[in-house]
């Protein structure tokens, strides 16, 4: 996976900053940060810092949001978060923080928890935009990788099959794509190709046939996340 690097998006009236899951440590660097500049913080799962400049958000899943551009606020923080160790904590408790599996009769479903493609599903469709983050990307590859048969996907291209979406001005289709070519389409934020795909409003891959991740398999999908994730397995 490419370095970490900010990515910045903007839905109608509110600026978004992509970040990594953010650890008990990192939340303290940016608090102290926001304290220095002014702000009053309150803190608790996600944190809020308010000033006559405007409030901003940060919570631990990796997400940062304001009605006004916070990158001066926030950005000059970045350097001291990514030098931050990371966090021991339960493989199933950083599992959880990016997906579920469940069967269901003929295959599996991938319940995908992301920082913004569920909850700003319809302002990142409308907008052309895609807010899937690389670190997500690449859980979201790991489980496509691993499927028999094919991928349901939300796609910006027709296929024989595919059920006409509407959202915003722009066309979209709900498409069945097989496993190499949904992934050669999974768009990633900051990466728009001519053809491209994405996952549903509800956030959930359904797939055929998936495998069960050994131990060792998770415990190198989440080495792969490198600095978009601060937690390690204890």
């Amino acid at each position: 996976m490419p370095p970490f690097k900010i990515y910045q998006l903007q839905l109608r009236d509110r600026h978004y900053l992509l970040l990594p899951k953010l650890n008990s440590r990192q939340m303290q660097t940016f608090a102290r940060r926001l304290e220095r500049k002014g702000y009053s913080v309150e803190k608790g799962g996600s944190m809020t810092a308010k000033s006559s400049k405007g409030t901003i958000h940060i919570s631990p899943s990796g997400l940062c949001w304001s009605s006004s551009d916070p990158s001066d606020a926030v950005l000059p923080a970045v350097p001291d978060i990514l030098a931050c160790p990371k966090e021991p904590a339960p493989l199933g408790r950083i599992e959880s923080m990016y997906y579920k599996l469940s069967r269901v009769s003929g295959g599996t479903l991938v319940r995908l928890s992301t920082r913004m493609e569920s909850s700003l599903w319809d302002e990142l469709r409308a907008s052309g935009q895609c807010g899937l983050s690389p670190d997500e990307h690449t859980v979201a590859s790991f489980m496509m990788r691993r499927a028999k048969g094919d991928c349901g996907l939300l796609t910006d291209f027709p296929t024989d099959e595919s059920i006409p979406r509407i959202s915003g001005r722009r066309r979209f289709y709900e498409s069945n794509l097989s496993v190499s070519e949904a992934l050669a389409t999974l768009e990633v934020v900051g990466a728009h190709a001519t053809r491209n795909s994405y996952l549903k409003r509800d956030g959930i891959l359904r797939l055929g046939s998936v495998p069960l991740p050994s131990r060792d398999e998770k415990l190198r999908l989440i080495d792969d996340l490198e600095d978009w994730c601060y937690f390690t397995p204890e």
